[in-house]
This record gives C-alpha cells, sequence and structure tokens, in this order.
C-alpha cells in the first residue's frame, strides 16, 4: 500500500506550485518545492524494505487508486486539499512512533522486522525529520484565504478517512474486502439459447 500511496508523491506537490494562489507566497512556495524532493525517494525506500522481506508489491489497492483519482482531480484548483491531506498523513508517524518502536524491539511476535527491511516505518516515525511540524510552521507563516482553510480542513478530512480505508485493507480488516474474499464463487455463465 505505501508504495502504491507514495509512488510519484511528488507529482502533486510539484503540480500545485503553478497554481496563481501561490504568488507572493514564495518561502511557502519553496517549502511545497522542498517537501516533494524529500518524500520523492519514500517509494524506493517502500520498495527496498518489501525486497528485503523478500515480497514484491501487491497491485495497486482500489482505495490507493481513488486517492490517487480524487486529489490528481483537484490538485491543480484546489491545492490545499492535497496539503491538508498531507499535514494528516505527516502528523500520524507520530502518533505510531511507539507502536512502532514496539515492533521494532525484536521481543514481539514481529522478530523478522529489522532495519533493513523497515526504513519506510523508521523514517515515518519522524525522529529524523518532522514534516509534520514542519507544515504546521510553513502554513502558520501565510495568510490564508476562508476558501484555503477550509480546504484544509476538508483535505485533512478526506485524507483521513481515505488512509484509515486503505490501512483497514492493508491489515486484512476492511469489511468490503472480506465480504467479498468469503464469496469466492464465479458466478455461473449464462446459458446460450438454443439454435433451434
Amino acid at each position: 500500500m505505501q508504495y502504491h500511496l507514495t509512488h510519484g508523491v511528488q507529482w502533486f506537490f510539484l503540480t500545485m506550485l503553478a497554481n496563481p494562489c501561490f504568488e507572493g507566497r514564495r518561502k511557502f512556495r519553496n517549502f511545497l518545492y522542498n517537501f516533494a524532493l524529500e518524500e520523492e525517494p519514500h517509494a524506493g525506500m517502500a520498495l527496498r524494505d518489501l525486497e528485503a522481506m523478500g515480497q514484491n508489491p501487491l497491485p495497486k489497492p482500489l482505495d490507493v487508486a481513488l486517492w490517487w483519482s480524487y486529489f490528481r482531480g483537484n490538485v491543480q484548483e484546489r491545492p490545499f486539499l492535497r496539503i491538508g491531506a498531507a499535514f494528516i498523513l505527516e502528523n500520524l508517524g507520530t502518533g505510531i512512533k511507539d507502536i512502532g518502536h514496539d515492533l521494532l524491539d525484536g521481543s514481539s511476535a514481529s522478530s523478522f522486522l529489522n532495519e533493513r527491511n523497515t526504513r519506510f516505518l523508521i523514517v515515518h516515525m519522524h525522529e529524523e525529520l518532522p514534516h509534520g511540524d514542519q507544515i504546521i510552521a510553513a502554513l502558520s507563516e501565510i495568510k490564508l484565504t476562508d476558501q484555503e482553510r477550509a480546504d484544509l480542513v476538508t483535505g485533512a478530512r478526506q485524507g483521513a478517512i481515505m488512509y484509515l480505508r486503505m490501512a483497514d485493507w492493508a491489515l486484512g480488516v476492511d469489511p468490503l474486502q472480506t465480504a467479498f474474499a468469503a464469496k469466492q464463487e464465479v458466478l455461473p455463465t449464462a446459458s446460450r439459447p438454443s439454435a433451434s
């Protein structure tokens, strides 16, 4: 999931920079540009973690495709929707760092995890690069319009909902996925009318 979510993620931030709303906001525009460049290698990091576990990425989950479709369709006209989603994603890591440390301490059932296959997780606990704090600081330095503020909130809410759906899929607890997996029946083929 994380591989597909982050593969090409810089596109969102580099694309939004052309929006006229960033005119006169050079410092914030520079922040978004640098953020895009820092996020760019994360898909490769997720891929290397999978390879270190002897795995390949699964096909792109539907919810990841929906994420990309939704934000791709809005990023040029309403960039603060995607910034709101980034705000949520980058602040989730801080909230899960205790769980992450528990997984990595080697005493749990996850003893197969090690430094070679958890780089993505470690980076996203944000102890090395606190992107969540950086987004908050960057946003606090600009005057937001009412629409930009509303888009930030909407993007954060929608981003959280979509991400939690993806997490349910990744953990195998998505109720729809479970319902459809339980019905592995093949639909009967329609019988052809006889040629009489």
